[in-house]
């Protein structure tokens, strides 16, 4: 419903620290944007603890969104602000790099709902494919590349660089090209195609904040048949996995 309606929500983090020997409560957090209160919440404090805590904001069109958290204290002889300014665009653009001609339905309907219009997609061939066509784009999506030309990997490792999101969506088929390049960038050893063997989820990581999505029910009723099975390195945390071969993985 989030996506359909175009609703986004943004998550404003703050920490909030008591500096005396004494425990605070009922401590009153603000949170202003863009020229007034959006919402407050009240916190306790221990003696000299420092609480972290957020306030989610819903933005309902493309804009910069500024303004502060604050504790809301007459007796505070300081300015105790703490700005933040952004900018949210209801409407961003995504380049596919692919060998395809067009898309699949699923994959497409997605990119319909999260762009607003089908038309902020673009498909990039090798023959179009350079650091400015693709720095345009809000997200870069690698989908069915066969091979990994020096062209391609030189963007990508420069996209990685400047920390900017891509999401790669794998065939049955990877060359050896693309699986070194997993395991130098992403320290992930992947092995073989499994598309036999239906598995179901052993461990799942709940505490994490991308697993907050998924219930108790949903990883339960979960089959999964085509995946690659992967063996991740020291400085990988597996946040789903199904027996010995992990699903989510996070790095750094």
């Amino acid at each position: 419903e989030d996506f359909v309606e175009r609703r986004i929500e943004h998550r404003i983090a703050f920490d909030v620290v008591n500096h005396s020997p004494f425990r605070q409560n009922d401590v009153i957090c603000q949170l202003y944007v863009n020229g007034r209160t959006m919402a407050e919440k009240v916190v306790n404090l221990q003696p000299f603890q420092r609480l972290t805590d957020h306030f989610d904001l819903r933005v309902e069109e493309s804009s910069w969104y500024s303004g502060y958290v604050s504790v809301r204290n007459e007796r505070l002889p300081f300015d105790n602000r703490s700005y933040f300014a952004f900018y949210s665009d209801q409407n961003p653009r995504v380049a596919v790099i692919t060998d395809s001609s067009q898309l699949p339905i699923t994959l497409t309907s997605m990119l319909e709902i999260f762009t607003g219009d089908l038309a902020n997609v673009s498909l990039i061939r090798d023959d179009n494919l350079n650091y400015e066509r693709v720095q345009a784009y809000n997200f870069v999506i690698v989908y069915n590349k066969q091979d990994l030309s020096s062209r391609l990997r030189f963007l990508l490792d420069r996209l990685r660089r400047e920390e900017k999101g891509v999401l790669h969506l794998l065939s049955g088929e990877m060359s050896a090209g693309w699986q070194d390049y997993f395991r130098e960038g992403f320290n992930l050893d992947i092995r073989e195609f499994s598309n036999e063997q239906t598995y179901r989820v052993t461990y799942a990581n709940r505490y994490h904040p991308v697993m907050n999505i998924f219930g108790e029910d949903d990883l339960r009723l979960v089959e999964l048949r085509a995946f690659w099975k992967s063996r991740p390195g020291a400085a990988s945390h597996t946040l789903l996995q199904t027996e010995q071969y992990p699903l989510i993985l996070e790095n750094e």
